[in-house]
């Protein structure tokens, strides 16, 4: 298998404006594949798609707020219409505005509001665009990638509907390529770790992320491209008998017990 293994096929990524999400587009199209890149942000679509046309890039923006069923079915159908199929899907839209992630915090403080518009992006939204772009995959091989985050996999102090959101896009994953997989549909998710772009920054401290270089397993921090290329991996021909699976890209991050990560002191192990 090479690495241009997606040469004529369509891809559809939600979120495709943010930092992961046009990393994971221009990680696909580097492949050979044609993009929809579909955001809520019309603005940051339209700079996106420019940086892939120059690079030789076939590209389109769709403006998409994918909580919303009639926005999905157009994006498939905008897909459709530009391309003439649909190959793969990329879920990576979420909800991480900081006026909402700032109160995303513990169930006692939980603003329904906050609760619901998070499940509605990042558990709604790519149940919606499964269900509409699964069809379109007909009659040949389709794969798709759910964005989630090794918050699914753990317990933590804050982001509470964040994490339960992801947990559940693990849970939806499965149940996806369980009942697809027969049809041709590939189904898999990747959970990256904290990968400190400038838009992570805007809800997480200096101290925080400090804090998860310190318990990684290698001595840096990822990057976008390191999440882009584990989604590419997954949508082209080299994952072909790999479906169902979480694909955990945090650096060993979740590998340990954190406390055990430290040195030890002086008299011996951890206690």
């Amino acid at each position: 298998m090479t690495a241009t293994s997606l040469d004529g096929r369509a891809a559809i990524v939600t979120g495709g404006a943010g930092f992961i999400g046009r990393a994971i587009a221009r990680a696909l199209a580097g492949r050979g594949a044609r993009v929809a890149i579909a955001d809520t942000d019309a603005a940051r679509s339209g700079e996106a798609c420019e940086e892939l046309r120059g690079a030789g890039a076939s590209v389109i923006p769709v403006a998409t707020d994918v909580s919303e069923e009639t926005q999905v079915r157009a994006l498939v159908e905008r897909t459709l219409g530009a391309f003439g199929r649909v190959d793969v899907l990329v879920n990576a839209a979420a909800e991480l505005r900081p006026e909402i992630a700032l109160r995303d915090v513990d169930v006692v403080s939980m603003d329904q509001a906050v609760w619901d518009r998070v499940m509605a992006v990042n558990l709604r939204g790519p149940m919606l665009a499964c269900k509409h772009a699964i069809p379109a995959m007909a009659g040949h091989a389709g794969s798709i990638v759910n964005v989630a985050s090794v918050q699914a996999l753990d317990g933590y102090a804050f982001l509470t509907a964040y994490g339960v959101s992801k947990a559940a896009l693990v849970a939806l994953t499965r149940y996806v390529a369980t009942r697809h997989g027969r049809d041709g549909v590939r189904c898999n998710a990747v959970a990256p770790g904290l990968i400190p772009h400038a838009g992570l920054r805007k809800n997480f401290s200096q101290e925080l992320i400090d804090g998860v270089l310190r318990h990684n397993l290698v001595p840096y921090h990822g990057d976008v491209e390191d999440i882009a290329q584990a989604v590419a991996y997954l949508a082209g021909d080299e994952s072909r008998f790999v479906t169902g699976q979480l694909l955990v890209v945090d650096g060993g991050y979740t590998a340990h017990s954190p406390s055990y990560a430290e040195a030890p002191p002086e008299s011996g192990g951890p206690r």
